[in-house]
């Protein structure tokens, strides 16, 4: 099988679901939120390092908005700047530990860095978190596969299939498992 189909799928993946749902918490500083939701204005217009300008200040004011350490955290994971982006999701994490999306996008990020055992433990909590998590399943079996657990790949896989996944994703992951299966 060929590797790189593998990569596409968790790039593909990885960005589906890259402006996902944000933790919850109580009402952040009004400030505060003005600030997040101008972030989330240049993040729609492509324009990152405005977005991060905007997070960082809703941040300073809140301390303690996990939202915003999260989205943060996904604007450096676009620009690639994967240390600030693990960074924030690690603080995310810290304030709203039950907030699955932090540990699916800092797997991702330990994905891309090639730490695979970090990579495995966060995508495993995410599922953990939230059963229900078919990026996060289908983004571990990748990573199992290529830590050379063919069993482990198949199960997250197979565990993809039977969640709600964009079609197209359901046709790469049936192709893998064609050739991963015996």
């Amino acid at each position: 099988m060929k590797n790189s189909t593998l990569s596409v799928l968790v790039v593909l993946m990885a960005n589906a679901f890259l402006f996902a749902c944000v933790p919850s918490k109580a009402e952040p500083d009004a400030k505060a939120l003005e600030h997040y939701h101008l972030a989330g204005d240049y993040v729609t217009q492509g324009k990152m390092d405005l977005a991060i300008e905007q997070y960082t200040k809703a941040i300073s004011i809140d301390p303690e908005y996990a939202a915003a350490y999260f989205d943060r955290g996904i604007a450096f994971q676009g620009i690639g700047d994967y240390d600030r982006a693990i960074a924030d999701y690690t603080q995310a994490i810290d304030l709203d530990p039950e907030y699955a999306s932090s540990y699916y996008h800092r797997g991702v990020v330990y994905y891309y860095q090639g730490d695979l055992d970090k990579a495995i433990s966060d995508l495993e909590k995410a599922t953990e978190l939230d059963s229900s998590y078919a990026l996060a399943y289908a983004v571990s079996g990748q990573v199992y596969f290529e830590l050379g657990e063919v069993e482990l790949a198949i199960a997250n896989y197979e565990n993809a299939l039977e969640l709600d996944l964009p079609q197209y994703h359901k046709k790469v992951i049936e192709e893998i498992l064609k050739d991963l299966r015996p």
